[in-house]
């Protein structure tokens, strides 16, 4: 999972944070995606703070214009030239 990209919707809890956590162990890079900011920045805080690359989008994926942001956003965070 080194160094590959990925975007986790669900974050901030239960399966989605779980997932997060271990590909980061991994080193995987990783873009988090939820509803609830507050518990995203916790996250963020948690394994930027152990090293990890992470973006953190808010988003509810229930709507459209919600993922393409995300998709968008990801990919300008980790494809930079």
């Amino acid at each position: 999972m080194k160094d590959k990209v990925i975007i986790i919707t669900g974050a901030s809890s239960g399966i989605g944070l779980a997932c997060a956590r271990e590909f980061a162990r991994r080193g995987a890079k990783i873009s988090l995606a939820a509803r609830n900011v507050g518990k995203l920045q916790e996250i963020e805080k948690e394994l930027t703070g152990q090293g990890h690359d992470v973006l953190v989008v808010p988003t509810d994926v229930s709507k459209e214009e919600d993922c393409r942001n995300l998709i968008e956003k990801t990919v300008n965070h980790f494809w930079k030239n």
